[in-house]
Parts: structure tokens; sequence; C-alpha cells
């Protein structure tokens, strides 16, 4: 029977659990900012046909699985192994969605998905013939308007490639199961990596097509049969582009300004610890939009207040289904070791955040398993603690009376 101190410990974790529960449901239901742009075009849009994009990809797979037979070859006398590779594909129907950045500007993109499989046919191991393999993996192809916020946005074309997957168990044979399990599809996979764009976070890189554009549309096509190569991307310039600076009418344009930073007090429970160091060196990167300003700090502690002058953010007041977002990223010193992340959104029904606003970004730790009363225990829990606050000044200018409306 457990001792009342016993008892007592286990409630108290279990409480623990309940609380920290219910810190989970007060953090935002989505967790990226929203797609901002670029617009659907209207009724003046240009047409790029996906089948240009899915015959790249075919003749892109068909060349790799030539050089893959004849590296087969090549090598056959020294491995012993002799096979043969060809490929079988399904492309989905391409769809509208959205890039799912939790740190930057996201933006509204083309997907098409397909799904390829590889046939290895004719495996031999020292003339001795063994049964046909399947190798499939995932091919997201994306095409985006680049910049299209910009006056220089341009139609883009990258790819996610997912990890090749060899299906079925093992030969049985070790060198045989290794060549097909890992040199072959390691091989098939690092010559598909190298010959197709790469996706680069929608910013920047992929391939580059030389399409203005700053609006996007999608025509996914009906024709399964042949892949949907009848889908087409529409796309479309604007002009004047939108969004943008807007620098000689003060009048119709915002004005955000990045006041301060402060730290909080953010420790673990029941530890009671500082994340992540008591004294911290963090670089803050801030976007208003899709505008982004970076500054470093060093040697912040907790309660300590810093203020800051990364300039003006000043940009074109959206139009009634518009809005303004701000995105803040801290990452500790030296970059890549740690990052958190938040962000907020304001609209037209509350003037588009016009005044002082707050933005709190969290840090995470995670609580590790808890002994229940009864036996057992509950798994891993991530927690989130407030850690910084930023003060932030917004300043919407009122085309009606001439001037802000803060005054």
């Amino acid at each position: 029977m457990k001792t009342y101190l016993q008892f007592k410990n286990s409630w108290m974790s279990v409480s623990f659990l309940i609380l920290t529960g219910c810190t989970f449901f007060s953090i935002r239901l989505f967790s990226q900012p929203p797609a901002q742009g670029p617009p659907l075009t209207d009724n003046k849009f240009t047409e790029y046909s996906l089948f240009v994009v899915l015959n790249f990809i075919e003749f892109t797979l068909q060349k790799n699985i030539d050089a893959t037979n004849a590296h087969i070859q090549q090598k056959k006398d020294s491995t012993n192994i002799n096979a043969h590779l060809s490929y079988t594909y399904i492309a989905y129907q391409p769809n509208m969605t959205v890039t799912t950045l939790q740190d930057a500007p996201n933006q509204n993109i083309v997907h098409v998905p397909l799904i390829v499989t590889y046939n290895v046919d004719n495996i031999s191991w020292h003339g001795i013939p063994y049964f046909s393999r399947t190798i499939t993996q995932s091919i997201d192809v994306y095409v985006s308007c680049n910049n299209w916020f910009t006056t220089k946005g341009a139609l883009n074309f990258t790819t996610v490639l997912g990890a090749p997957y060899l299906e079925g168990t093992g030969f049985g044979e070790g060198a045989l199961d290794f060549f097909i399990g890992h040199s072959l599809t390691d091989y098939v996979n690092s010559k598909m990596r190298a010959s197709l764009p790469p996706q680069k976070q929608y910013s920047s890189g992929g391939g580059i097509i030389p399409l203005s554009c700053n609006c996007l549309g999608l025509n996914p096509g009906t024709n399964a049969a042949n892949h949907y190569k009848d889908a087409v991307v529409k796309y479309e310039y604007k002009n004047p582009g939108f969004g943008g600076t807007d620098g000689n009418n003060i009048f119709n344009t915002i004005d955000v300004n990045l006041v301060s930073i402060k730290r909080l007090q953010a420790h673990s429970i029941p530890d009671n610890q500082a994340l992540y160091r008591p004294i911290e060196d963090i670089q803050l990167s801030f976007y208003v939009n899709q505008t982004l300003k970076a500054t470093q700090i060093t040697g912040i502690s907790e309660g300590q207040v810093r203020n800051l002058n990364l300039g003006n953010f000043r940009f074109t007041k959206p139009d009634i289904n518009g809005s303004v977002v701000l995105i803040a990223k801290i990452e500790q010193l030296p970059l890549a070791s740690v990052s958190d992340s938040q962000f907020e959104v304001f609209y037209k029904n509350n003037n588009f955040g016009n005044g002082t606003q707050k933005l709190v970004i969290q840090k995470i730790y995670w609580l590790p398993p808890q002994h229940l009363p009864g036996g057992g225990t509950t798994k891993p829990q991530k927690v989130s603690v407030d850690a910084y606050e930023l003060t932030i000044s917004i300043n919407v200018y009122d085309p009606v009376i001439k001037g802000s409306m803060n005054r």
C-alpha cells in the first residue's frame, strides 16, 4: 500500500501535468503566419502549362534511370550483381496550397504531387536469379510567384524529394540486400537531387522562369490518365504592384517601429532553472509583411529591457481584405543553436493594429515522463513559457483626415 507521502507526490505530478496541459490550450490555434499573396489572377491571366513541367520530370527520371543502369553494368564485375531499373509514376491532381513556414512570411503556391515507383528487375548475384523489387519515392513539385510583392516577381519551379523507400522484406543475402537497399537507392536519390531544382523556402532559387507575375492561379486539369498534363498555372502581372512601399503618398501608408524588447522570467518546472541561459546573446529577426530587419542583442538577462532601433517600416496600407503580419524570431547565438518565433495579424476591423502592440515570444522545454498513481508513466510533454515581450508602435495614416489615426 502506498504511503501518504507517495500518494501526495503522485497527485502533485498529475496536478502539474493538468496545469501544464492547460497551457497548451492557450497557444494560438494556427501555428504559422497566414499567406498574404500572391492574390488570384483575374480574367487577364496568361497560362503556363504543367505539361512542360511534367515532361521535364519524365525526362529527368529517364536520364537518371539510364545512368543508373549504365552504373550497374560498369560495377557488375566487382559487385557480381546484375539488375535493371525502370520507372512508372502517378501524378495527383494539382492544387493551390500555402507554404508552411513558422518564422517567415508564407505565400500561395501551386502544388503538383507525384509518386514514383522504381522497378528493379532481372536481379542476379553470381548468376543466381532473385525476385524483383520496387523502390518508391515522393516528388512534390511547387510553382510559386517568386518575390510577388515586388516589381520583379517571377514564376519559380522547385521540387521536394522524399527519401526512397525499398518495399518488402530483406533478400536474405547481405551483399545483395545492401546493394539494392543502400547503394542503389542512394545512387538514384543523389542523381535525382542533383538534377531537379531544389526547394529554397520559396524566396529565392529553384528554377526561375523569366515570366513576370504578382498574381497566381490554377486550372487543375481533368485528365488523370495523362498525369493531369492538361493543367495550367495561371499568372498575371498587374502594374503597379500591390503591398509595396509608396513613399510618395504618406496619407495612404502605415509606419511600424519595433520599440523595445524585454526578457521575461522563463523557468522550467519543477527545478526552476532559467531557460535557456541566465545571460543571453541573441539575434532578433523581425518581419513586417515581407520586409525583414535583424539585430543582435548581447548580454541580456531576465527582467532587462533594451530599446531597439531597426528603423521605420513604411508600406502602402492594405485594402479592405488585406492584413498586416508581424513575425518575430529569436535565435540563440551562435546561430542555429536554438530558435523561437511568434507572429500577430491585424486586419481592417482592428485598424491594422494602429497603436502600441505587444508581441510575446515563448521558449519551450520538454517535461520528462511522470509517474502516475497506480503505476505507469506519462509521455514526455512539450511546455511553452513566455520569454520575450516586444513593444511595437503601429501608425496608420488616414487619407480622409490627412494625418495619423494616432493623433
